[in-house]
């Protein structure tokens, strides 16, 4: 009889090399969080809000750019344009969204993927090590 553990590999389109399925997760956030930031600002276009325009430093015609420029960009993307896709990518990775709070641990997560380091979900000590933990800590220092 055949044993098995659960799939090998999770089931859907497996990620872009070097991404991890959190970080696909964080590029669908970003996205969706993107896509209803620009569904706001379309429809601000005919009638700008005079405050979000002094917010954003914009004239009402940049605002109309910046739209139409998104908007050119996500109709590519549709049409199956691979470039426009990877344009798309970089951008939401370049925004930095997470999902509700994470942002401190998301920072902190891309600090230690940058140092190498696998161990990003790090914790304080009990209240009743933290002395010796300390202790310990300045004696590898040294």
């Amino acid at each position: 009889m055949n044993r098995s553990r659960g799939p090998a590999t999770p089931p859907g389109p497996a990620p872009p090399a070097g991404e991890t399925r959190a970080d696909e997760a964080n590029l669908e956030y970003t996205r969706r969080a993107t896509n209803m930031v620009l569904e706001y600002l379309k429809k601000q276009q005919d009638d700008p809000d005079p405050e979000l325009l002094k917010r954003l430093k914009w004239t009402p015609e940049q605002l109309r750019k910046f739209v139409e420029k998104w908007e050119h960009l996500r109709q590519l993307e549709e049409q199956g344009d691979e470039a426009a896709r990877r344009k798309l990518r970089r951008i939401y990775r370049s925004l930095g969204l997470r999902p509700g709070g994470e942002e401190r641990r998301a920072v902190r997560q891309q600090q230690d993927r940058m140092r190498g380091l696998s161990d990003a979900a790090r914790s304080k000590p009990p209240a009743a090590y933290a002395d010796k933990f300390r202790a310990y800590k300045r004696s590898v220092a040294q």
